[in-house]
């Protein structure tokens, strides 16, 4: 739109007094007219926006059962009664802005496709309503649902588990999920993991566990917090092959054991460019592995701390490939760099850093900086 400027003539360009006079006198009734309108407007639009901000208040849509199609902002809240199910062959797409409260111990189970549509300032939220003191389950893809559903921008909190993925594929992106049990478990499950925000705050958490999996869990961040004396582990792996653990940041810290990174039973396993922090009031270990032939454990950083035994890279009849990695310890009790049991690692352009013990059951390897 262009905006024309103005200039009023000068008075002795108008022809007398009152001409003068009637012109100031339409000037003035002009802008009182349209500031009039203006007032108007301005009420009408506030009217609007009370009226809209009423109905959104009291706008809800009870679901329970069997569900599929499209779910938008305007039917906020979703208020769930009973457990919630995607039937095969359907797929239900939750749009940006949705708002699901779970009134009781329910779950969304998908034996279909879920497409979870959020975006960066308007996610989907899981919830449990305000008066659900016990929180819900989570979400659970079956045992061979529909390949393809995808989370983007979730938010998931106050349940069981966020997200189980049993024997399919999945997609779960720039979410945040905060529960009491386990963030994201998958079973037999593929797909890509990446850019989210995970945290677990109670006794046995674990940030990621994986089963039988390949997924690859890219870029996330895991902080986890223990209130009892058992484990508990930032990502905890068992007899999977190929996956890839790369780029998260890793915090685990409570009362009990903490691992930041465990693998048992896998083969060949990434563990890569990872910051792990591994805090206890007891013992910490940042990567762990066990029974796992030749996984890539390289260009991690780890950091231990607690008044026991730490370890910055365990492994037990393992054959690592331990390379550039960076490993600092609080300096206090027994700490190990790098402790190997029946194993026989490849180690290379390591640095270890204030570990009363840097090497356990193996040398330093070739270019490997330590005090």
């Amino acid at each position: 739109m262009t905006y024309l400027r103005t200039t009023a003539r000068p008075a002795r360009d108008l022809v007398n007094k009152s001409n003068q006079m009637r012109l100031h006198g339409e000037v003035h009734e002009l802008l009182y007219t349209e500031e009039k309108m203006k007032f108007r407007l301005l009420v009408g639009i506030v009217g609007v926006g009370l009226l809209m901000g009423i109905a959104s208040v009291w706008a809800e849509t009870y679901v329970s059962g069997e569900v599929f199609g499209t779910w938008n902002a305007s039917g906020n809240p979703y208020i769930v009664e009973n457990d919630l199910s995607i039937p095969f062959d359907k797929t239900l797409r939750i749009n940006s802005g949705v708002i699901l409260y779970f009134q009781g111990n329910d779950s969304l189970s998908v034996y279909g496709r879920l497409i979870v549509a959020g975006t960066y300032h308007d996610p989907v939220l899981f919830a449990p309503d305000a008066e659900n003191f016990d929180g819900w389950k989570g979400v659970f893809f079956k045992r061979d649902a529909m390949n393809d559903s995808e989370v983007e921008y979730a938010s998931i909190s106050g349940s069981f588990i966020g997200i189980d993925v049993d024997r399919c594929d999945v997609d779960v992106r720039n979410s945040d999920i905060n529960v009491v049990y386990r963030g994201l478990v998958l079973i037999e499950a593929d797909g890509n993991y990446v850019s989210n925000t995970i945290q677990c705050h109670y006794v046995l958490m674990t940030g990621i566990y994986l089963l039988k999996s390949n997924a690859k869990l890219i870029s996330n961040t895991i902080d986890t917090y223990g209130t009892h004396s058992h484990p508990c582990y930032g990502i905890n792996a068992d007899y999977c092959a190929n996956a890839v653990i790369e780029s998260n940041l890793i915090r685990v810290d409570g009362v009990g054991p903490q691992y930041g990174i465990r693998i048992s039973n896998c083969s060949n396993l990434k563990v890569k460019y990872n910051v792990v922090e591994s805090l206890s009031d007891s013992s910490s270990t940042g990567i762990h592995g066990v029974n796992s032939p030749y996984p890539e454990i390289r260009n991690n950083t780890v950091v231990t701390f607690s008044p026991g035994a730490n370890k910055g890279i365990s492994c037990v009849n393992t054959h690592p490939f331990i390379t550039n990695n960076i490993l600092v310890d609080n300096g206090e009790a027994n700490g190990f760099g790098i402790s190997c049991n029946s194993s026989n690692p490849t180690i290379s352009y390591n640095d270890i850093w204030n570990y009363n013990i840097p090497y356990t059951g193996c040398h330093p390897g070739e270019h490997d900086i330590y005090e």
